[in-house]
C-alpha cells in the first residue's frame, strides 16, 4: 500500500541507489529539536533540520494489524558533556515527537515529499555518561498507550461537580436507592 506517497518517493524505493534517511522533531517546552540522519542542514515541511549523521540512530518502527501501542527509541551518541545539565533539567515527558522517513535522489538532494513515519509522545530518557561524551536514548510512545490506562472516572455527584460545577443530576442518586416505587397500584 502506498499510503499517499508521491511518485518520486516510490521511484526511489525501487531505485538501485536507495538513499533513505530519518528526521526527528522533538517539541520541548524550551523549543523544538530537529535532527536528521544526514550531514548538514535540510528543509522539511518549511523547517530546518540539523544533521546528526551516524551519531543518531532510530530504532525499529513497528506496524501491526492490531490496535495497540508501539514505541520507538531514538539514540544520539557523541554528545558533549555540557549537554548533561540541559538534558537533566528538560521537561520532556508527554511532549510531542514526530519521526519522518525521507529519500535522497541520485544527486543527494532531498525529495520534497517526506513521509511521516511515527507520531507520539516522549516517555523516558536514558542517559549514558562517560568521561568523554554522552549518549541519550529517548523512548517514545504512541498515543494509543492511553487505551491501556484505566479509566479513573466515577459516576458520583462529586465527580460530576468537578466536571460540571452547576450540575445537580447525581445529587439524588443515593436517595433513589431505598425509595419504594409503586407501579400500577392505587395510591
Amino acid at each position: 500500500m502506498s499510503r499517499g506517497l508521491s511518485s518520486d518517493f516510490l521511484a526511489q524505493l525501487s531505485s538501485q541507489s536507495l538513499k533513505p534517511f530519518y528526521a526527528i522533531k522533538a517539541e520541548f517546552l524550551e523549543g523544538d529539536v530537529r535532527l536528521w540522519t544526514g550531514v548538514g542542514e535540510v528543509t522539511i515541511n518549511s523547517e530546518i533540520y540539523t544533521g546528526g549523521g551516524t551519531l543518531m540512530s532510530v530504532g525499529v518502527v513497528e506496524e501491526t494489524a492490531e490496535i495497540k501501542a508501539v514505541g520507538l527509541t531514538i539514540t544520539i551518541n557523541g554528545l558533549d558533556t555540557s549537554i548533561l545539565p540541559i538534558a537533566l533539567a528538560t521537561n520532556y515527558q508527554n511532549r510531542k515527537f514526530t519521526c519522518f522517513l525521507g529519500m535522497l535522489d541520485e544527486s543527494n538532494q532531498i525529495i520534497p515529499s517526506v513521509y511521516q513515519l511515527f507520531e507520539g509522545r516522549m516517555d523516558s530518557m536514558t542517559i549514558n555518561d562517560s568521561a568523554d561524551d554522552i549518549a541519550i536514548a529517548l523512548s517514545v510512545e504512541s498515543r494509543l498507550i492511553d487505551l491501556e490506562k484505566p479509566n479513573e472516572t466515577r459516576f458520583t455527584s462529586e465527580e460530576q461537580k468537578r466536571l460540571f460545577p452547576d450540575d445537580k443530576g447525581l445529587d439524588f442518586v443515593t436517595d433513589l436507592q431505598d425509595k419504594d416505587i409503586n407501579w400500577g397500584g392505587s395510591w
